[in-house]
């Protein structure tokens, strides 16, 4: 099916195609779809389904619920994706551009690395969102309610700072005292400690510096 504005499908039909360039929504059903998008900045959610979700250039959203949801996004298409991981241990992985990674419920895997884009993590767990900023950006991390974590400034953050925020070695979201260090010295104070919810952990790709065990 095609459609040249958003579109929700019904019962029995399973596959989508948005055409023209405008930005539009498209909704899929319980079977397995497949969900295409157009030019412009599309929001694909396939539903319950093993769904096949793919952007085409624009500056995408997919909602993925599903374990067995594909996600293509074809080098040049889109500079900033947006990939929510619903609830489930998801690994979400931006590729290039600077994207947005939202975790949500479970543990989740954040994969981001140098030359792949100033991308932003957010692992939403009971209430609370951390957000941290690309190993290369340096940009301070916040949360939602916009309290500051302390962070170095951009000539020398490395990983180590964004694992700090996300995934402290203990396995707290955001460990009281000092999660991170630049260059051997401890930088990044975490100030709020969940230790209660489920582990995330931060993956670095591409990256000159790993982080020393």
């Amino acid at each position: 099916m095609r459609s040249s504005s958003s579109f929700a499908l019904g019962d029995n039909i399973e596959n989508l195609t948005l055409t023209a360039t405008a930005d539009h929504a498209a909704t899929g059903n319980a079977l397995d779809i497949i969900l295409t998008g157009n030019g412009g900045n599309n929001t694909l959610d396939g539903g319950a389904g093993a769904d096949t979700l793919t952007g085409g250039a624009g500056d995408d959203i997919y909602l993925v619920d599903n374990i067995a949801d594909t996600v293509t996004e074809s080098p040049g298409e889109g500079a900033g994706n947006v990939l929510d991981g619903g609830a489930g241990d998801d690994t979400l992985d931006g590729g290039a551009g600077s994207d947005t990674l939202i975790g949500d419920e479970g543990a989740d895997t954040f994969v981001m690395g140098f030359g792949m884009g100033a991308d932003t993590a957010v692992d939403a767990q009971g209430g609370t969102s951390k957000t941290g900023s690309d190993p290369r950006c340096g940009r301070p991390a916040r949360n939602k309610a916009g309290r500051r974590f302390a962070a170095p400034d951009k000539r020398g953050v490395r990983q180590h700072a964004l694992a700090g925020l996300l995934h402290h070695p203990a396995g707290f979201m955001g460990d009281t005292g000092r999660g991170a260090t630049i260059n051997s010295k401890p930088r990044t104070t975490i100030r709020r400690a969940t230790p209660s919810l489920p582990r995330t952990t931060l993956e670095v790709a591409n990256d000159p510096m790993p982080l020393a065990a």
